[in-house]
């Protein structure tokens, strides 16, 4: 983290705010992503065995598809860490959908607490 001083509020009294450090970025890291969030649109199957090309080069685990009226997405677990993709908005029935923002519950026994907005 960063610690600077921000704009003081009286001329005794100094503030701090501190920020996280950037992490550095990684290309190989940041491609995975880029196949994780393609991957969303591979199908259930392709999915489900994790077999979807160049998209599932990452080893991901424990998928789960999740299909809305409107959308679908896939939580799954990569390098112990819980991974969500969705597909992206295509038509305006999904584009309303997209504004919804409750959340719900999730029943994957992977991700104990889960929650996930509606839209």
């Amino acid at each position: 983290s960063s610690l600077f001083p921000a704009q003081p509020t009286s001329p005794t009294m100094k503030v701090f705010v501190v920020l996280p450090l950037a992490a550095a970025y990684d290309q190989a890291t940041a491609l995975e992503y880029a196949k994780l969030a393609g991957a969303a649109y591979c199908s259930d199957s392709a999915l489900e065995a994790w077999a979807c090309g160049d998209k599932c080069s990452a080893d991901v685990k424990s998928v789960k598809i999740c299909k809305g009226d409107t959308t679908k997405s896939f939580l799954g677990v990569w390098d112990g860490t819980c991974v969500v993709s969705f597909e992206g908005t295509s038509n305006v029935k999904s584009f309303i959908t997209d504004l919804e923002f409750w959340k719900s519950s999730t029943d994957w026994d992977v991700c104990d607490g889960c929650k996930v907005h509606s839209g």
